[in-house]
């Protein structure tokens, strides 16, 4: 059996030869968005999976909650622009049309609430989970419309106590996360650096907020001008 941190070496190991051949500038953004970013993904979710086999308690989480997805979501501007890429790429004009509605529809609300605690992302983040709103890509079932290509909290927000303590949002530290304390960090150094070499973009900001600006972003560009 793979341990955790042969998992995460692998993972490792293939997002910096991702890294070199993105800095070689031979990497077109398309074919990086088409075939090598599912690769790290499925790089990042095994070495994932394996550290969630190690939890204990095990993991809580499970299909009908969906607590995380009804609070605020910070994205890298690459994890925007491949959800973009994906959506038209996986689905028919109409769907993303729906897609679209619902990421105005919750900007619109966030917008306030940003404006109301600005500059505090704790307290933006509190009041707008006790709104209860879904994310645009919640399916009526609490399943995820975008979940192959969902951003990395997506994939590593993981908790081991009860699903209905991430509800309470009066008190947010009764929940126990499970994360680990590195991988983080190196999704962070690599979704930095593709970023910064193809738009000269860098830091995170709210999925929806991202999610706008890259709407009409032409991946067959290199780089913005």
């Amino acid at each position: 059996m793979t341990s955790v941190d042969e998992t995460i070496e692998q993972f490792v190991n293939c997002a910096t030869d991702l890294a070199r051949q993105v800095n070689s500038g031979q990497l077109p953004l398309k074919a990086f968005l088409k075939s090598k970013l599912p690769d790290y993904y499925a790089h990042l979710d095994k070495a994932i999976s394996a550290f969630n086999l190690t939890s204990s308690p095990p993991i809580a989480c499970n299909d009908e909650c969906g607590a995380c997805c009804r609070t605020l979501v910070a994205i890298s501007p690459m994890e925007a622009l491949n959800i973009w890429f994906q959506l038209r790429s996986h689905f028919s004009s109409n769907e993303v049309d729906v897609f679209r509605q619902g990421i105005m529809d919750r900007l619109i609300i966030q917008q306030d609430i940003i404006k109301k605690h600005l500059g505090d992302f704790q307290n933006q983040a509190r009041e707008f989970t006790l709104m209860k709103i879904p994310c645009e890509f919640q399916k009526s079932n609490y399943s995820c419309s975008i979940y192959e290509f969902r951003p990395f909290i997506c994939r590593s927000h993981n908790v081991v106590s009860p699903p209905d303590i991430c509800l309470d949002t009066e008190h947010p530290e009764r929940a126990l996360i499970w994360r680990h304390p590195t991988l983080w960090k190196f999704d962070m150094t690599f979704q930095t650096f593709f970023s910064k070499f193809y738009f000269n973009m860098e830091g995170q900001d709210t999925m929806e907020h991202l999610l706008l600006k890259f709407e009409n972003f032409n991946t067959d560009l290199k780089i913005v001008a």
